[in-house]
This record gives structure tokens, sequence and C-alpha cells, in this order.
């Protein structure tokens, strides 16, 4: 049987071949015959010249000696006929192609002319030859008023083609193709005589504006191609015999050939590839659902599996109805999974819950509820409802989560009452604070009256004692007013009103305030005003305890004939203030504290200064009440520098107000 499928087979192919070439054969006779009638047509009439005056294009063209170089070269001629192609074809613009009944020849004309395809055209020109060419260079010319009107390509041979007779002509030529390729100017096909080994080549030359037009790219090397267009030259060296081709003049003028027999064969094998490819595909296709119908009933077991190991009850409902309930969720209702699976979820719930307020769960979509699971038994329990949407295999499921939240309920109890014990021990000690202000200010005011009288009226041993009487009360009562200070900041009861400030007013206030004690110590204390006055946007009290602070803490930890260098200034749309000293300074481990209350580098009863600890702390608070920062920078023993920043007001008032010192 394969024998004799394949006699058949072969014998087929023979008849359809044989059928081919008769008719490529009867089809070459009559394109042939047609050149023929179409090249012995006669010469257009020419009126603005008389006929004796014009040349036939055969003549023009005469080589006697065979040079390959026109014997009329340089002379000026009147030739007449049709143009076969405008300029666009070729790949000098200015070009032309006249075909006379004699012959064709290229013609050079100036770009702008409008020269359509069958036009009659006479033309004076004078008879050039470049690169192998024979062309002529246009005087004048004239459109004759007369019915375009095509002809027929003669039918020639790549061997034929190759050659000066035909040139200037609109020929049709069958080749294979040898190569594709480009160059500057445009792409190209090489093409030789079919079924030939050593043979001529011409080449199909599309330049590059006309690639849109016609397309080379579905061509390559052994397609067999029939190609229409001008025949001309292009050589670079003498004796110009090389490098004849056909410029086609549209997308028609190119095409494949010999298709009938091949790419019938070509349809009857994708005939048949493509039914063995429908088999092949409904095997896998049925071996893919099986894959997959496997994998869904994989999926929904581990699905099953993940929904019972969950300590959340899970319900899943479709349309409404519930079709699957896991473990956790028949434990914490206390209902049996048959009496669930098959209602609707709404009602379910509806009868087992409350704090639902009527509402669907497709309106409560990805929204987390509280409300109370009421049990058979009549117990409550709190719960958080979350509905979710899912997709199972091809349509969309609902998933409502049901969370046991008894533990987050008494956690949440214990924190509000945690806050409310809090609240009221800030308001007993709010209280106690202010008992303190009134109980211990009162009798420290008149220590601090009576040691100073008794100051300034005792001598000797007896002056040192009051002396020290009324330090100790003073620093007594220097402490009070920070506890207090950091209690109504820590309370958020500081009333602080701001506006527009002389910061460096303020400063130097301060530091007449604070000269005295630093002249004690042989202290040098000045300000710095590099930009002149500085307006910041602050409360003035808050303003002179930051300065107050900041400048008694240099001088208090600045050891004798030490400095103290205060600067303030403008940068950047903010109001600085800097503390410098030359005092002990702050170490690493120190600088991470200093602004927490109650606290110094040095501690216990043995510190080498004394104080609350608390300035820099209250100077903290203070300073981001304003919405600034402040920075310190130090080492041990090479002292501190403390800046403070502060806004500036939106508009700057005016601040009266003269410095003095």
């Amino acid at each position: 049987m394969p024998g004799l499928f394949a006699m058949a087979r072969d014998q087929t192919k023979r008849y359809i071949a044989c059928w081919i070439r008769a008719g490529l054969v009867l089809l070459g006779a009559l394109l042939f015959g047609a050149g023929a009638v179409s090249d012995t047509t006669p010469a257009p009439t020419v009126p603005s010249l008389s006929p004796d005056s014009i040349a036939p294009i055969s003549e023009v063209r005469v080589d006697a000696d065979g040079d390959h170089v026109p014997d009329r070269l340089g002379d000026t001629v009147y030739v007449a006929g049709r143009a076969i192609a405008q300029q666009d074809v070729f790949f000098q613009s200015e070009f032309i192609a006249l075909q006379g009944p004699s012959g064709g020849i290229h013609v050079s004309v100036p770009e702008d002319v409008a020269v359509n395809r069958g036009d009659s055209v006479q033309v004076r020109g004078v008879v050039k030859h470049e690169y192998g060419l024979t062309q002529l260079q246009s005087l004048n010319y004239d459109v004759v008023d007369a019915k375009p009107r095509g002809l027929a390509p003669v039918p020639l041979t790549v061997h034929t083609a190759a050659g000066e007779r035909y040139e200037g002509r609109l020929v049709r030529v069958r080749g294979r193709v040898v190569r594709v390729g480009s160059n500057d100017g445009g792409k190209y096909l090489i093409i030789n005589d079919r079924g030939k080994e050593k043979t001529a080549q011409i080449s199909v030359f599309v330049p590059n504006r006309r690639l849109g037009q016609v397309k080379l790219g579905r061509f390559q090397a052994g397609d067999e191609v029939e190609v229409t267009g001008v025949l001309g030259q292009y050589d670079y060296e003498k004796p110009y015999t090389e490098y004849y081709q056909v410029l086609p003049r549209e997308a028609a003028d190119l095409a494949h050939i010999g298709w009938a027999s091949t790419y019938l064969w070509i349809a009857l094998y994708v005939l048949l590839g493509g039914g063995l490819l429908a088999v092949v595909a409904v095997v896998m296709l049925r071996t893919a659902v099986k894959r997959r119908t496997r994998e869904l009933a994989e999926s929904r077991a581990r699905a099953e599996r993940l929904a019972e190991a969950t300590s959340e009850g899970i319900a899943i409902h479709e349309d409404g109805r519930i079709v699957s309930v896991n473990e956790a969720l028949v434990e914490m209702t206390r209902r049996d999974r048959e009496d669930l699976i098959g209602q609707k979820i709404d009602v379910a719930f509806a009868d087992m819950t409350r704090g639902l307020d009527d509402k669907s769960f497709d309106e409560t979509m990805n929204e987390l509820i509280e409300a109370e699971v009421v049990r058979e038994e009549g117990t409550a329990i709190p719960v958080e409802l979350e509905a979710r949407e899912i997709t199972a295999g091809d349509h969309p499921a609902h998933v409502l989560a049901v969370r046991d939240i008894s533990k987050r309920k008494e956690w949440e109890e214990g924190i509000l009452q945690a806050k409310q014990e809090a609240e009221e021990a800030a308001r007993l000690k709010s209280a106690m604070l202010a008992n303190m202000s009134h109980e211990i200010r009162t009798p420290l005011t008149s220590i601090i009256g009576f040691s100073e009288m008794l100051r300034d009226n005792l001598d000797g041993e007896m002056e040192k004692f009051a002396e020290k009487a009324h330090h100790s009360s003073q620093r007594l009562m220097n402490t009070l007013d920070s506890v207090l200070h950091l209690s109504k900041l820590e309370a958020g009861t500081h009333d602080l009103e701001r506006e527009p400030v002389r910061l460096d007013r303020v400063v130097q206030e301060t530091i007449n305030l604070l000269r005295p004690g630093a002249e004690e110590k042989s202290i040098s204390l000045e300000i710095e005003r590099p930009g002149g006055p500085v307006t910041g946007f602050a409360n003035e009290n808050a303003l002179d305890r930051i300065s107050e602070n900041l400048i008694g803490n240099a001088i208090k930890f600045t050891p004798e004939e030490g400095s103290v260098e205060v600067r303030v200034w403008e940068e950047e749309n903010e109001a600085l203030l800097e503390v410098e000293d030359s005092g002990v300074g702050i170490g690493e481990e120190a600088k991470a504290r200093i602004f927490e209350a109650f606290e110094q580098e040095s501690g216990g009863l043995d510190r080498d200064y004394e104080g609350s600890g608390l300035g820099l702390s209250i100077v903290q608070r203070l300073v981001e009440l304003h919405g600034g920062t402040v920075d310190v920078e130090s080492s041990k023993g090479e002292g501190s520098t403390f800046t403070v920043r502060l806004p500036l007001p939106s508009s700057n008032g005016e601040v009266g107000g003269e410095l003095s010192g």
C-alpha cells in the first residue's frame, strides 16, 4: 500500500507540473506578443517640433565601435516617447524613463517636473553616459496633450536582460533569488536564470524612499520571482558590462512564481500536519483536563484541611447558601454541621448573632464587624466577622470568618481600667503638686526672707550660718519651681501663647541677670549678634526660662576664669540661640540621658555640682512646644555647645525695647 500511494502521488505531481508548464508557456507567448505589438506602436505626435527633427531612440543609443559608449555622446538631440516610470522609481530622483518604438532611454529632468506614467513626452537634450548608463540631460521638454497609455513589458531571461540592448525599456524578467542585501541607497535582490549553475546575474533594486511601497523582506535566497520594471545599469568601471538592474515601479511588479506545484504540496502537508496536530491537541487537552480536575480536587482537599486546622470559624457560601463549615465554627456556635449546611447565610447568622444591624454580608464585604454569637444554651461570646470573596473553580464563592475575641475584650477592659487608674493617679499628682505649691512655698518664702534679714544683720560665724540657710532655702525654692513647671509641661496644661519676640533682647536681659554670678567666678560672659536683631515666634516667658537654664548651666559647669559665649542669629527661616562654654564637658554615655528629668552626669551625695537635674528637661519640652529643636555637642573636659532652633514669625511685627548692657 505505501508503494502504491507513492506512485499515485508522483503521477499526480507530474500531471500538475505539466499543466503548469503549459500554462506558463502560453502566458509567456501572449506577453511576448503583446510586448512586440507594443514595441511597434507609432511614436506620439509632437506638435512643437517638426517630425524630421525627432530622432529614434535606437539611433541615439548607437554604439558602432563597440566600446559600450554611445557614438553621439555630447550631441544635442530630439526624442519622443511614452513615460514608463516617473522620478520616484529611481535612485536619483531627477530621472524618468522614456520608451519609443525603437528603444528606451533614461532622461534627467528637474525634480519639480510633473511627468506621470503613460504621458507622451518630447525632449531636447544632450546625450550623456555615466556609470554605464546612457542618458539624456534635458534642455527643454514638453508633455504632449494626449491620453496616457501604458506599454506592455518585454519578457526577457536574466541572461538577455544583462546587456545594453533593452536598457531603458520596460521589461519582465523571471529568475531565482541568489542573495538579498542592502546598501546606503536601498535594498536589492540578486537573481539569475532558474536551473543554471553558471549564468549572468542582475539585481532588483528598490531605493530607500520606496521601501514602504515595495517590500523586499518577503523574499529569501532560493525563491523564484518575476519582476517587472525599467532596465538600467549602474557600473563603476569600464567597460561597463556588469551590474544591470531592474527597478520595479510598484508592489505588484514583484511577485513569487512557481507556487502552483510547490505550494500545492505545501498546503497538503499543512493539512496533514494540522490534522495530526489536532489529534495531538485533543489528547493533550484531555490530559490537561484530567490533570486540572485532579489539581482542583487536591486544592479543595488542602483548603478543607487548612480550614479544619485554623482556630477561626469558617463558613463558605455560594449564591447566599452555606456549602461548607469547619469544626471550629461548629464548636463556637454549638450547632450541628448538618443544620448549618444548606441554610441562607444571613438567616443562619441572624438567628445566632447580635449586632449585625440587619446588614447582609455582601454589604459588609471586606469589613470587620463586631457581634456576639448566641449559643443554643443561651450564652454569648464576642466575635469578629469578616466576609471575603474567593474564586472556586470558574465561579465566585464567599467566605465568612468568625473569630472569638473574648481574650481581646478582656485585654481591652484591662487596658481601659489601667488608663482610668493612670488618669486618677495624674489627677492626684496634680492635686498634690498644687497642695505643695501652697503648703511649701508659703513657709519657704518666709524662711528665705528671714534668713536674708539675719544674714544682713549678723556677723562672724552667725552670718555664715544665716548665709547657708538663705542659700539652701533659695535652692529648695528653685527645685520646687522646676518640679511644678515640669509637672505642668507633662500634664499638657502649660499655657503657651506665641507671638513675635526679640530673641536677642530676652537673651540680653538674662545675661544681665546672671552676670554677677559669672563675675564672681571670673567667667567672661558675652553675647554676639552676627546678623543684628533676631525676632522669633515664641512665648516670651518660656523663652526667658530656656535662656536662663542654658546660660545658668553654662556658668555653673564652667570652672573659674573660663568663658561663656552666647550667639543669636537667623539661618534658613529659623532663629538660633547658641550657648558655648569652656566647662567640664559631657561624656558620650551621659549625652544620651542629659535631657531626662532628674539626670546629671554626676549623681549621688558626693556629686560635684548641685542641682535637681530638671533644667535641660524643661528646656527640651519648652523648645518642642514651640516646634523647635535643641542639640548638644560636647566632649569630656572640652566644654559644651547647646543650640536651640526656633521658628521665625510668618510676618515679623515691630518689637519694641532697647538693648541694655
